[in-house]
């Protein structure tokens, strides 16, 4: 009991660790939604930006002057559908 007032003390500390808890994990809940909105992307979107990359790729292969460029090209065309491949495999 409090002398001067009378009453009893109240639990305040534990009150404001519940509040600054929740707080936070609301917080941490938001910012879990937003990053998950900005990461996913659109499946159909994504498979055509893939194709497209790699019909560019194909398209601007060297007319063998630079053996050296044209070789580096094609490693990087094989590697785009590679990639493509394994990204998009269960999809038709």
């Amino acid at each position: 009991m409090n002398r001067i007032t009378g009453r009893k003390k109240e639990h305040g500390k534990t009150g404001c660790v519940m509040l600054m808890l929740a707080a936070c994990v609301f917080i941490a809940a938001v910012y879990g939604v937003m990053i998950l909105c900005m990461t996913l992307q659109d499946k159909s979107s994504a498979k055509e930006n893939s194709l497209k990359q790699i019909d560019a790729c194909t398209q601007a292969e060297g007319g063998g002057k630079d053996k050296i460029r044209d070789y580096f090209d094609n490693e990087s065309c094989a590697e785009l559908i590679k990639q493509h491949a394994a990204k998009f495999k269960n999809e038709n």
